[in-house]
């Protein structure tokens, strides 16, 4: 086994084609970075997908943490966690979606509702 240390791609302190002050700068985003991962404060950008529906406005599906994101129409959103990736896409493909969402995944899965503020 190969127990020699390798080199980082990117060594802050000794790069000689960066300016001090980029340098710096590097180092703060860094620490910025930091910071937002320990507090917890993860950003994830889901994809809403919009649909033809008289109260949904979108759907959308967080395949690493299973959260399926439904925005209705009113400013409302909710999240329902632990939701299979199978009953995403049944949801995607049913002919109404409402009816889907009523019957397979509202009182079936833990939900989070929030409302959006214009």
């Amino acid at each position: 086994m190969d127990n020699t240390v390798k080199e980082p791609l990117i060594h802050l302190s000794k790069r000689e084609d960066m300016s001090f002050g980029k340098k710096w700068l590097v180092r703060i985003i860094a620490i910025l970075l930091s910071l937002i991962v320990c507090a917890g404060f993860i950003f994830i950008i889901i994809k809403m997908n919009p649909v033809e529906s008289s109260n949904i406005e979108g759907i959308g599906y967080d395949n690493k943490n299973k959260h399926l994101w439904v925005a209705f129409k009113g400013n409302k959103v909710y999240r329902y966690d632990l939701v299979p990736r199978k009953t995403f896409e049944e949801l995607m493909n049913a002919e109404s979606k409402g009816r889907y969402l009523n019957s397979h995944i509202k009182g079936q899965y833990e939900a989070t509702g929030y409302e959006l503020k214009n």
